[in-house]
């Protein structure tokens, strides 16, 4: 399994990058397969949950 970690200094940035991702306020945790966005949140336990269970 290939996986990747960006740490980016702020959402404006990141924005400035990547407009359709269109974040709204920090921290902002995204998720992406090889066929794109999978999950866009702000809540790190959301993000934990969905990579510990990637069938639900």
């Amino acid at each position: 399994m290939w996986a990747q970690l960006q740490i980016v200094a702020s959402y404006k940035s990141l924005n400035e990058q990547y407009p359709k991702l269109e974040l709204k306020k920090e921290p902002a945790f995204t998720v992406f397969d090889e066929n794109g966005l999978v999950l866009k949140t702000y809540d790190y336990e959301e993000m934990i949950d969905f990579l510990q269970n990637p069938d639900k």
